[in-house]
């Protein structure tokens, strides 16, 4: 289904819609697809990591927070599906020849550059869960960390390139990203059904108590850590209160605004347009990102984050050992847990000074310890016991590895049809999938010394984009010359403008903002400032020249 879309297909729809809306949602299950492989991306180690952090630092307060981000990706994604359906050609060359070069040019290198450094990670994900929980264990050596790596790539490029292989290979890559999507979902559903209905570490009203924001989840230590926070000196009281809640402010606005990538406002345009729909699938495009996207998404991360508040919140999960009446780390624990709660102690010194660090001080300092993966399968044995939790965490992280290397991979065929005008699907579209194995090098580049810088430049290219790609889509929404007859007129544009414009302005704030771009440092050059400077100046002269080359027709009318 590379080119055109199936006449019976598109007849389904326009019947459906005939004959009532119970006709419509059968046939809107029957056809979902491209809202599945935004969830696949987005279940990945990023979500994985922010949902345990979440459940660590604010047990299940901050609930909420996964299904408000993920509301405004699925308001900013179903405006994107609008746009490109109604406008029937790419966004991408749009934004270049009628909005802004250096826009377009922007989001097409940092939605590439996002798939080759976090395709990294995600193999780095995998080869955990197959060697620590699933019992492949081949050895720590490099070509034994290879030969994994390379099995992990095999198993991803055979899904990958069945992708534009007609009608059938559609329905089976869909099929496939759909079941590995389920995997995920359930594995974690397992685990926090275990946590709330047999051993009733919390109730439903816990849960459901979760998912109402409040004021002070941004200006108050919440659960067992601000109870813990109570029981220090009040000398020392104003000092672990500014660190939790520079902690949790971080957690809860990365967590809000960046569930979704640049690169998945790449996806989703030419995930649609190489399927062929048109505007007839406009509203199966809308529906297809509730139910592919929001729903799994919103349940795998609330299962995870359940979880990890009834393992580790207001825990210390063997990181420090009493001796002869003092707590002290324990030798036993984990190195990255050792390392991370010395971090935190030690910080505490050099900022307070010589004061003693308080036996209290020492257990809340526990409690903000950034749990990794093995140390949340650990903590699960105590619940569901050793091998149940190697077994089901192990699937469940598995999924979203591989998952999520599918779509870094099929978004780096997309960047490089795009640039070079190719066919989606076909012989070009599979061969620049294959970018995306740079995931291959993660256990050279990834665990050396060079991740934090590329995480940091990659990041600051995305936090850049991203808003950029929503402000660009908000304005060829509003484009007459863009959308034709299709542009949205009264109600329909006044409700579209403020969903964008609340998404863009939140987005925009928080990525351009101290914990986005503007707050990248690197060995205390701040990086993030400067590109988000040089970005602006290119910017500006990308629109003087659009301006320039619609002086006599104009661009908006």
């Amino acid at each position: 289904m590379s080119g055109r879309p199936i006449p019976d297909e598109e007849q389904r729809l326009l019947n459906a819609k005939i004959q009532g809306p119970t006709a419509t949602l059968k046939t809107y299950l029957a056809l979902s697809g491209p809202g599945w492989l935004q969830s696949a991306i987005t279940l990945g180690g990023g979500s994985l990591a922010g949902a345990l952090f979440i459940g660590v630092i604010g047990g299940t307060h901050f609930l909420w927070v996964q299904l408000f981000a993920m509301i405004v990706g699925v308001i900013m994604l179903s405006a994107i599906a609008y746009v490109t359906l109604s406008c029937g050609q790419s966004p991408y060359k749009l934004i270049r020849d009628e909005i802004n070069p250096v826009l377009a040019w922007g989001w097409l290198i940092a939605s590439l550059m996002a798939n080759l450094i976090w395709v990294m990670p995600q193999y780095a994900l995998s080869y955990s869960a197959l060697t620590e929980n699933l019992g492949l264990d081949l050895g720590g050596g490099i070509s034994e960390k290879l030969l994994i790596s390379l099995l992990i790539f095999a198993v991803c490029t055979s899904v990958v390139m069945v992708y534009g292989k007609g009608s059938r290979g559609q329905k089976i890559f869909d099929a496939t990203i759909k079941i590995i999507v389920a995997i995920i979902v359930l594995t974690f559903m397992v685990v926090a059904f275990k946590v709330v209905l047999i051993d009733e570490v919390f109730s439903v009203q816990d849960i459901v108590a979760g998912f109402v924001p409040s004021s002070s989840h941004f200006t108050e230590p919440q659960g067992a850590i601000g109870q813990q926070l109570a029981k220090l000196d009040s000398s020392v009281q104003e000092y672990w209160r500014a660190q939790i809640l520079d902690i949790q402010q971080t957690v809860l606005i990365a967590a809000a605004a960046f569930a979704v990538g640049v690169n998945m406002t790449f996806m989703m345009p030419f995930s649609l347009i190489s399927r062929g729909w048109n505007k007839t699938y406009r509203g199966l495009a809308i529906f297809d990102l509730s139910i592919g996207m929001l729903i799994p998404f919103v349940l795998a991360t609330t299962c995870i984050v359940i979880a990890s508040a009834a393992t580790f919140h207001g825990q210390s999960q063997g990181s420090l050992v009493k001796l002869e009446g003092h707590y002290q780390i324990n030798p036993l624990a984990s190195i990255k847990v050792k390392e991370e709660l010395q971090r935190i102690l030690d910080h505490r010194l050099q900022t307070l000074g010589s004061t003693a660090i308080g036996e209290e001080e020492k257990v809340l300092a526990s409690y903000l310890i950034k749990r990794d993966t093995g140390s949340f399968t650990k903590a699960l044995a105590g619940i569901m016991g050793e091998s149940m939790a190697h077994l089901v965490f192990g699937l469940g992280v598995l999924a979203m590895g591989l998952s999520t290397i599918i779509m870094l991979m099929l978004i780096s065929g997309f960047c490089v049809c795009e640039f070079f005008g190719f066919e989606h699907g076909g012989r070009q579209h599979k061969m620049g999938t294959l970018l995306a194995s740079t995931g291959l090098l993660w256990f050279v580049v990834w665990t050396g010394g060079s991740a934090p810088y590329l995480a940091a430049i990659t990041g600051t290219f995305g936090f850049i984009f991203l808003p950029i790609a929503y402000i660009s889509f908000f304005l060829l929404l509003n484009s007459r010359k863009a959308m034709g007859d299709n542009m949205p007129t009264g109600s329909a544009r006044t409700t579209w403008n403020v969903l964008m414009g609340s998404a863009v302005i939140f987005t925009s704030v928080a990525a351009l903002g101290p914990f986005g771009a503007w707050g990248k440092v690197i060995n205390g050059v701040p990086i993030g400032r400067f590109f988000v400077v040089a970005f602006a100046v290119l910017a500006i002269g990308g629109h003087i020249y659009m301006r320039r080359k619609h002086r006599e027709t104009g661009l908006f009318q």
